[in-house]
């Protein structure tokens, strides 16, 4: 039988050799020479961390068996604050995995009351509230990264980006992508992020110099491409548009579709609607279940007339959207230019059910019946729109309606009710 002082002696024998499996990587063997040398010494403590701290490096075990090891740990050495740390720091990480989000932030609160200077807590605790969608925290957990250090553009990219796309605050979205790119100049991800902040800001001079900086730094950035094209095409310089919205589409092929919208808009402006078809056909192949291609190219139809074609690519892409109230709009004109004027209606009126809220469906209509010669209707669809949207065109638009009803002579009264018998109203 060994004596103590023989277990001891082989016991750390194994555990230096753990250390130096797990130094190499080779964590399946750490893991066999840890559980010997704990077989030895039951009640090592740091023989129980290390084994703890490789089950972590392996992802085929499940998270239970370096918690268990953790907790024994802790259990034999309840006052070495390495072993608690890990110990939350590691359950934090295991509930994450799992998407138990309240769980993991309460780990990671407990180890940041055990080690309050670690930045790097801060960050996976604001993560955590990001994924539960607590913007309020994950700024505060953010900010508190910065505080403790300021020199690492990291946390300034992601607290700009929840300011940006969540909170859409967009100065202070600039402000942070601004200092990370004052610590990181040759980072072209956070260019392109402060100038898509810059164009929802509407600033678009600021937004070019950014998606042209991206571009500089990483020449194969495909979004600011896209950008920089919606920004010329903005600028009416349709020549430099079309031309970074070809290089979007030769970077990538596979979102071509959308792409190509964007290039079918350059032709459309310009009046080349045959391209502008073209684009939408390479469109439709690329994504046939798209309902926004049938629309777009309904639109181009309308446009030249054509309204056969246009009521029939409008009504696909009510069959694959039947909840857009846009789709009905647009296919409502399409029926007043062909002189069917109650299904004109009815696609307004269902326009209007989709989306009530929407004061320019509530405009749409009231040019339908001002056309018609019904002006109260028009009158009331004229004002509900201003409640909803108070501009002064649509001001302008009551005047004259109530203008042109109180100037009606006994014979356009006649029409009204010729016109009403006509749209079944």
């Amino acid at each position: 039988m060994q004596s103590e002082t023989n277990i001891t002696d082989e016991s750390q024998k194994l555990f230096e050799l753990g250390k130096e499996q797990y130094d190499a990587e080779q964590y399946e063997d750490a893991l066999k020479t840890f559980t010997k040398a704990i077989e030895l010494e039951p009640g090592n403590a740091e023989l129980y961390y290390w084994r703890g701290g490789t089950y972590r490096k392996v992802k085929s075990y499940p998270h239970a068996l370096a918690l268990a090891d953790y907790r024994k740990a802790i259990k034999l050495a309840p006052d070495n604050p390495v072993y608690n740390r890990d110990y939350y720091h590691f359950r934090g990480n295991a509930y994450y995995d799992q998407g138990d989000y309240p769980n993991a932030i309460e780990s990671y609160s407990k180890v940041i009351e055990l080690d309050p200077d670690n930045a790097g807590y801060y960050h996976l605790r604001g993560n955590a509230y990001y994924d539960q969608g607590d913007y309020p925290n994950v700024i505060e957990s953010y900010s508190k990264v910065i505080e403790l250090d300021p020199d690492n553009a990291k946390p300034y990219f992601k607290r700009g980006f929840i300011y940006h796309k969540k909170m859409e605050n967009y100065p202070k979205a600039i402000a942070d992508y601004t200092k990370a790119i004052e610590l990181a100049p040759d980072n072209a991800g956070y260019y392109h992020l402060r100038g898509n902040a810059y164009y929802d800001l509407e600033d678009y001079p600021s937004a070019l110099a950014d998606f042209c900086k991206t571009i500089e730094l990483e020449p194969n950035y495909t979004e600011s491409y896209n950008k920089r094209g919606a920004i010329y095409y903005r600028m009416k310089d349709y020549p430099k548009a079309s031309a970074d919205f070809n290089k979007a589409i030769e970077l990538d092929p596979e979102n071509a579709a959308h792409y190509n919208k964007e290039r079918e808009d350059v032709y459309f402006e310009q009046g080349d609607y045959s391209k502008a078809l073209a684009e939408h056909n390479k469109a439709i192949e690329l994504a046939s279940d798209n309902a926004a291609h049938y629309s777009h190219r309904g639109v181009v139809y309308q446009t030249m007339e054509e309204y056969s074609d246009a009521l029939a690519y409008f009504s696909k892409a009510i069959e694959l959207a039947p909840n857009n109230a846009e789709y009905y709009r647009n296919r409502a004109v399409t029926y007043y230019d062909m002189g069917k004027y109650r299904k004109s209606l009815a696609d307004f009126n269902k326009a209007i059910e989709l989306a009530p809220d929407n004061a320019e469906h509530y405009q749409n209509r009231a040019g339908f019946y001002e056309e018609r010669r019904n002006y109260s209707k028009a009158l009331a669809d004229y004002e509900k729109a201003f409640e909803l949207q108070p501009t002064e065109y649509l001001h302008s638009c009551i005047k004259a309606c109530k203008e042109e009803a109180k100037g009606r002579s006994p014979l356009s009264r006649i029409f009204e009710l010729i016109n009403k018998v006509k749209t079944g109203e």
